[in-house]
Order: C-alpha cells, then structure tokens, then sequence
C-alpha cells in the first residue's frame, strides 16, 4: 500500500463526497456496524476540522461507533473537507467539540447546510443541534446560542439516555416541535438546554454571577456525567490517513492525580480513574496491536 508520505501528497478530490470515499477506504474499523431500522434517527455527526485532523479524536470515534452500532440510529459523518452521503432532513446534527478555535467552522457548517447559527432562529423542520466534548463541558456559556442541546460529561450512559430520549417522542416517524422536545430533554441528567436558563454577568466582560431557569420544571442545576463502568476507552478506527498515521489509542486513566492548576483536562474529567491492567489494559493493547504497529496510550 501507499505509505502515509504519499497519502499526504495525494490529491483529495474537492468533491466532499468523493474524498470521504478515497478515506473511509483506508479506514480499518475495530467494530461492526449494523443497519439502521427503517424508522431509524436520522444523525449527521460532524466533526468541525479536517477529516485528517477530527478521525484522530478519540472522543469522535467513540461517538461515531455508538451511533453506527446502534440501530436506533442511521449516522452519517460529516467534516469540512468531506462527507458520507448527507440525510435530506435529519434529526439531529451533533458536534463533537474539542478545540475553542474550530467554533469559527461550527458556524462554517451551520451555515452550509442552511442552518441559522442563533438556535432561536431555528423551525421544527430543522434538527435539533446538539454537542459534546471538552470545550463544551469545560464552560459551555461562549458557545450557548449556537446549540440546541449541549452534553455535558462523559458520553458512556448519557448518549443512550439522548437518544432514547429523542427516539422515544417520536410519533409515526414524525418529531414534536422544538419546545416541546427541548423541555423533555432538560429533564435529563448531563443535558443543558441553553434556551431555558438565563444567564447573568457582573458585567458584558465580567464573570457569571447566576444561571436560573426561564421555566417552571427545569431542573435549577445541570450536573455533568461522570462515567463509572470499568472499562476506559480506544480506538473504534484505525487509518494511515489520521494525523498520527495508524495510530490506535488506547486510554489509561482518565483525569490525573497531579492536579496542575493550568490543565484543564485533569479537573475537567474527575473524579481521576485508571483502566484495570488485566481486566482493560492489556486486552485493548493486545486488541490494537492485532490491527496496527502503533499504540497511542
């Protein structure tokens, strides 16, 4: 096969459609994919970089193969340089948000794909906007006019509970409208609605002094989702297109004990949890080494 050299050097087709072909034919999945149910969600699932760039994120690929594994959902990935064949009217657009400056391409592909960015310009025949990651866990408040349903936390449980949640207000293939459904979704834990709450600001650039629901019902406080199960997560896809060429990552702790004031991640993600070595660790290496030469711990 070509080497990754020659992949980088290898023109990509302007075509959106025609480059994610050329990609996901380089892609070696480490799960199996179903199909969808005939009355499945639609989701278009992007990640607001370069196809390059957004596969090496771990918390996108753990998103993705959520989705493309569960037959509630039919999925479709959607970067800024390509795309899977797009649903016509979807359900639901997701963005997994990781770096503060790719907001500018949110907005990008927002406006692509004929979406107002304010939510409150939004009509119940657009999907629902929502996202997820470390950026919007982090402080979501920058971001909050652009998104109809911020996750905070951890993804393991609370995306079941999302989609659950949605799949099961459907009526005869057909969604409630908006309000209707956002209020439904308040009242889940980890799911901030920001057209619920008002904010306040000491002043225009000073800090929050409050956030009080515009609502009887909605839940006051909005708690992250912190994920206790015993496993930690890897790598659903392998390719030598990815940044770090045929990297599988493989996660052993999540958070960190040092507590550095400057990082983010370590208090972002607590409480501080470590993979078992015998029951996780090994058994994700060993699983990665069967696909690629490089581990990413």
């Amino acid at each position: 096969g070509k080497s990754h050299q020659e992949m980088i050097k290898e023109e990509v087709p302007t075509d959106p459609l025609a480059a994610m072909r050329m990609f996901a034919r380089d892609e070696k999945l480490m799960f199996k994919a179903v199909s969808p149910d005939p009355d499945a969600l639609k989701i278009t699932y992007a990640y607001p970089n370069t196809y390059t760039v957004g596969i090496c994120s771990l918390g996108y690929q753990l998103v993705w193969a959520y989705f493309a594994t569960n037959r509630r959902v039919a999925v479709s990935r959607l970067f800024t340089d390509a795309n899977e064949p797009l649903p016509q009217n979807p359900n639901l657009l997701g963005f997994s948000f990781s770096w503060e400056l790719d907001y500018t391409n949110i907005m990008d592909l927002l406006e692509r794909h004929n979406i107002p960015i304010s939510s409150t310009d939004r009509t119940d025949d657009m999907p629902l906007v929502f996202g997820g990651g470390p950026v919007l866990t982090a402080n979501p408040e920058p971001y909050a006019d652009f998104f109809d349903v911020v996750l905070l936390g951890d993804g393991e449980q609370l995306l079941d509970d999302f989609v659950e949640a949605v799949s099961a207000m459907r009526r005869d293939g057909a969604s409630p409208p908006r309000d209707e459904m956002l209020r439904a979704l308040s009242q889940i834990p980890g799911i901030y609605v920001p057209s619920l709450y008002a904010v306040r600001y000491a002043a225009p650039d000073g800090p929050i002094v409050g956030v009080e629901p515009l609502e009887e019902g909605v839940p006051p406080r909005v708690e992250k989702q912190t994920y206790k199960g015993g496993t930690l997560a890897t790598s659903t896809v392998v390719s030598p297109r990815m940044a770090w060429e045929n990297i599988y990552m493989v996660e052993v702790v999540r958070s960190c004990p040092e507590m550095c004031r400057f990082c983010m991640a370590s208090y972002l993600t607590l409480p501080f949890r470590h993979a078992p070595v015998e029951g996780s660790l090994i058994p994700s290496i060993r699983a990665g080494l069967a696909a690629t030469d490089r581990i990413g711990l």
